[in-house]
C-alpha cells in the first residue's frame, strides 16, 4: 500500500485531466476540454496512474476496461452521466399479428421501454408481480434421472400441445418440499401436456427426491410464449416484441452487456458520480477500488436461463478483491 501511494505521489505533478463527451465528442480528437473524446473507453486506454477522466453528461453505451491502476473516472457537474448496458433497437418490421421483429445480433438479456422493464415471453404470462408464484401453472415434476446432466419430465394440468411445441424452451418450477430453490432444465421434447427436460439445475441433481412431485412452474425463452403486450423473446440474432397499442415499437432498448465497468485485476481505480443503467461493475481480483456517489438501476438481469445457467454479473454487482468501497 505504501509503495503504491508513493508511486502515485511521484506522478502527481504529471497527472493529466482527460475529457469525454457522448454528445459532442470524437474519438479521433485529442481528449481535451475543448476537443473531448466521445467514449469513456478511449480515455480508459490512455489514462496513466494519477490521471482523471472527466465525463460530460450523457449516455455511454459501452463496457469500460481501464488498463492502468490509480486512475479516476469522474462525472462532470450539470447533468447525469449514465453508463448503460443497453443498445437502442430500431428497424422494426411486422412479424405476425401484434408481434414485431428487429435484428439484434448480440444476445439480449433484458428489454426496456424508457426505463420500464418489459417481460420475457413466458407461459403462463407474468401477472405483474415478479415475486409471486400464484400465476404459475400447476405441474408435476417426475421421472428424474440424476446422471451427468440429468433428465426429467414435467406434466401440466389440462394442456395438450402439438409435438415439439416447447422444444428448446426452459422450465422453471417449485415442487414438493422445494419451496425456495427452483428446479429448472431445458426442454428437449414436447408431447401433449408433457415436456421432457435435460441440463437440470443443481436444485434437482443435488437434492433428495422430495424436491419433485406436484408444484407450480412456467416455460420461458421460446417464441411460442410471446402472446401478450410488453413481452419479448430473443433468438437467432433477432428480437421479437409485442408493444402496447397498435403502433410499431418506440424507445426500445435491449440489454446486450453485463458490465458497465470491468475493474478486474486493477488497483486504486475510482468511479465518482456515475449512474449505471442495466449494467454492473465487475471487480474480480481488484484492490483498493472505490465507487463514490454511484447508483445502479437494473444492475442484474431478471432471471437467467442459459448454459451455464449463471455467470458473474447475472446475480448482482460482483466484487471479489481486497479493500473495496
Amino acid at each position: 500500500m505504501c509503495a503504491f501511494m508513493i508511486s502515485l505521489a511521484s506522478t502527481a505533478g504529471l497527472a493529466a485531466e482527460l475529457h469525454v463527451d457522448a454528445l459532442r465528442g470524437d474519438d479521433a480528437a485529442e481528449g481535451s476540454a475543448t476537443k473531448p473524446w466521445r467514449s469513456i473507453s478511449k480515455a480508459a486506454a490512455a489514462l496513466k496512474p494519477g490521471d482523471v477522466c472527466v465525463i460530460a453528461p450523457g449516455i455511454y453505451r459501452e463496457t469500460v476496461t481501464p488498463v492502468s491502476d490509480g486512475v479516476t473516472f469522474r462525472a462532470a457537474p450539470g447533468g447525469k452521466v449514465i453508463v448503460s448496458g443497453c443498445d437502442e433497437v430500431s428497424g422494426w418490421t411486422k412479424h405476425h399479428d401484434a408481434v414485431y421483429r428487429a435484428a439484434v445480433p448480440a444476445e439480449v438479456r433484458e428489454v426496456f421501454v424508457g426505463e420500464a422493464m418489459m417481460n420475457p415471453a413466458r407461459f403462463p404470462n407474468e401477472d405483474g408481480d415478479r415475486l409471486s408464484v400464484d400465476e404459475w401453472a400447476a405441474s408435476d415434476f417426475a421421472n428424474v434421472k440424476r446422471d451427468k446432466t440429468g433428465s426429467a419430465e414435467v406434466s401440466f394440468d389440462g394442456e395438450n400441445w402439438p409435438d415439439g411445441h416447447w422444444d428448446g424452451a426452459y422450465y422453471c418450477g417449485l415442487h414438493g418440499k422445494n419451496f425456495f430453490q427452483a428446479n429448472f432444465g431445458r426442454v428437449t421434447a414436447t408431447h401433449g401436456g408433457v415436456v421432457h427436460l435435460d441440463s437440470l439445475s443443481g436444485a434437482v441433481l443435488n437434492n433428495p427426491p422430495e424436491f419433485g412431485g406436484p408444484g407450480r412452474g412456467y416455460l420461458i425463452r421460446h417464441l411460442n410464449a410471446l402472446d401478450s403486450p410488453r413481452e419479448w423473446q430473443w433468438e437467432k440474432g433477432a428480437l421479437y416484441f409485442q408493444p402496447e397499442g397498435e403502433s410499431a415499437p418506440k424507445q426500445v432498448e435491449a440489454r446486450t452487456r453485463l458490465w458497465g465497468f470491468n475493474l478486474s485485476g486493477r488497483r486504486g481505480v475510482m468511479l465518482e458520480g456515475i449512474r449505471f443503467f442495466a449494467a454492473s461493475v465487475l471487480m474480480d481480483g481488484s484492490r483498493e477500488c472505490e465507487l463514490s456517489r454511484c447508483d445502479f438501476l437494473h444492475h442484474s438481469p431478471w432471471g437467467s436461463f442459459r448454459e451455464p445457467f449463471t455467470q458473474r454479473g447475472e446475480r448482482g454487482w460482483y466484487a471479489y478483491g481486497t479493500k473495496e468501497d
